[in-house]
């Protein structure tokens, strides 16, 4: 099936856009708070253009955050 969803996604796992034109509410992907503290998996909440804002998937009682298209990453699509 090409474009068809088949239903057997698990509606609570955030999706893992393939490319940039993919991201949207929902979306899995990664930010960094600086260079150094690595990359985490964070779950797009809002997008407004070319920002999105974010919360991080493994600490859901930090504040939201802001980062443009730039400043996030996609996760490696074969990583299921």
């Amino acid at each position: 099936g090409t474009g068809a969803s088949s239903g057997s996604a698990v509606p609570d796992a955030p999706k893992r856009p393939e490319d940039w034109d993919e991201i949207e509410i929902g979306s899995l992907v990664l930010a960094t708070v600086g260079v150094k503290d690595g990359w985490w998996e964070s779950i797009v909440i809002g997008v407004n253009g070319d920002s999105f804002t974010l919360k991080w998937r493994d600490f859901p009682r930090d504040p939201v955050f802001v980062r443009s298209r730039t400043e996030v990453a996609l996760l490696p699509t074969g990583a299921h």
